[in-house]
């Protein structure tokens, strides 16, 4: 999984899961193909995380993509077309950024985990944070951070189910631009 600046791989699995209101779910690292309708899926993922965000323009998220140490892990509704040809709505995301620090240990950081509305609920969280761990894992990662707004309880509950550990700590940000 690990990747050159401008060439992305797609993590070798795929996985697939049925449930009673979505037929199949894939979940697989972005392949960097940025169609159209993708920059749309994910500008609509956006805003449900943040609804005053504005909308990424195609060469942001191609930029986005080509960052060294960034995958984007998404997860595709595939059941509206049994042919197989299109490659799906995505209908959850989230980011794993991986950094090198000093002392040659790798963290990383999770950025924008956001289910659609829709499809909560039926575990497509879980096989995301999945992915992300298995990137982590495999690129030496030792530990993974990520903040969420106390106001996402839901969210918070789930990172916490997940292994998650809250930790006492203050969070800043300085605003540059």
């Amino acid at each position: 999984m690990q990747r050159g600046k401008t060439t992305l791989r797609v993590i070798s699995f795929i996985e697939k899961m049925k449930d009673a209101s979505h037929d199949m779910i894939h979940v697989a690292c972005y392949d960097g193909s940025g169609t159209l309708r993708d920059i749309t899926d994910i500008n609509n993922l956006n805003k449900q995380l943040e609804s005053t965000r504005a909308s990424m323009a195609p060469h942001d998220f191609l930029r986005f993509l080509r960052q060294k140490n960034v995958f984007l892990v998404v997860a595709r509704d595939t059941s509206n077309d049994p042919s197989g040809a299109s490659p799906g709505t995505i209908v959850g995301k989230a980011s794993l950024h991986i950094v090198e620090l000093d002392d040659s240990t790798k963290k990383a950081l999770v950025e924008q985990v956001v289910v659609d509305g829709a499809y909560r609920g039926a575990g497509i969280a879980d096989k995301i944070d999945d992915m992300l761990c298995a990137i982590a894992k495999e690129n030496n990662v030792a530990y993974i951070d990520l903040t969420s707004n106390p106001s996402r309880v839901a969210a918070n509950k789930f990172y916490i189910r997940r292994g998650y550990v809250k930790r006492e700590t203050n969070v800043y940000r300085k605003k540059i631009v």
